[in-house]
């Protein structure tokens, strides 16, 4: 942007962008980048003593701006009651009667409306009640027992018996994890939506939030018959599940 606005015979400007307006649209503060620690985002105060050049420049940039601009009226939501559960949990003054309405939400509550899964919003969503969308195409559910593992390793006895008790803790980091929070087995079937959870390969636009749907699931070798047949829970973990993501920068090649 500087070379491309130099004047010929004149030095090059100090202004990153040479004088040009630049509006940057978002919240720059909600979440922290990707693939780099929280503390070499540009919204960061820089440290000379431990930041690398380019996190000290991506800093000086951001410093440029200087005039910012907070909306405060929504226009996304048009839904009146949404609204006002939106602005009550904002400011922190959320209500019994929005308790009850996010209840109301809720797919299993007998109180809630009857949901209609063929409408296009269900058909769509990547969480959906599995078995009324298994019925629906024909698939055949399959259950998959967990196999808890720690970085790759099986769970030795003792971390067995912690999970089953109070939790279990990840070996690298110490971080608790109950037993609650992991399922003894997954439900699966051809069609389903899936979305990724993790960051795997941000530059190929697999990363966390991005959806797809199962295509494939392979079994292993070792599965008795009569579970690829009749039962529904599988004895050994799928070989491989085939995903088709929804949008991915990846391309096939032969």
């Amino acid at each position: 942007m500087v070379k491309a606005k130099m004047v010929k015979g004149q030095p090059a400007k100090n202004e990153s962008f040479s004088r040009i307006n630049v509006i940057l649209c978002g919240d720059f503060h909600q979440l922290p980048p990707v693939a780099m620690s929280p503390t070499q985002a540009f919204y960061f105060p820089s440290n000379p003593e431990r930041d690398s050049a380019k996190s000290q420049l991506r800093r000086a940039i951001y410093m440029e701006f200087t005039i910012v601009v907070i909306l405060k009226e929504q226009m996304h939501v048009t839904d009146p009651e949404w609204h006002r559960f939106l602005e009550h949990l904002c400011y922190g003054w959320v209500e019994e009667k929005d308790i009850e309405m996010l209840q109301s939400l809720i797919v299993t509550n007998k109180k809630s409306l009857l949901t209609d899964f063929q409408s296009s919003l269900w058909n769509n969503a990547s969480l959906v009640a599995l078995h009324q969308f298994s019925s629906d195409i024909g698939n055949r559910i399959i259950a998959c027992r967990a196999e808890d593992m720690i970085k790759g390793e099986p769970l030795t006895i003792q971390e067995q018996y912690r999970l089953a008790t109070q939790g279990t803790s990840d070996r690298e980091t110490g971080k608790q994890c109950s037993n609650q929070d992991l399922l003894e087995s997954i439900d699966l079937t051809v069609g389903m939506k899936v979305m990724v959870t993790q960051n795997v390969e941000t530059n190929l636009d697999i990363a966390n939030g991005t959806q797809g749907s199962i295509v494939g699931i392979i079994l292993h070798p070792d599965e008795p018959i009569s579970s690829r047949e009749m039962g529904p829970e599988l004895q050994c973990l799928p070989l491989y599940i085939l995903v088709k993501l929804d949008q991915t920068w990846a391309q096939a090649t032969s």
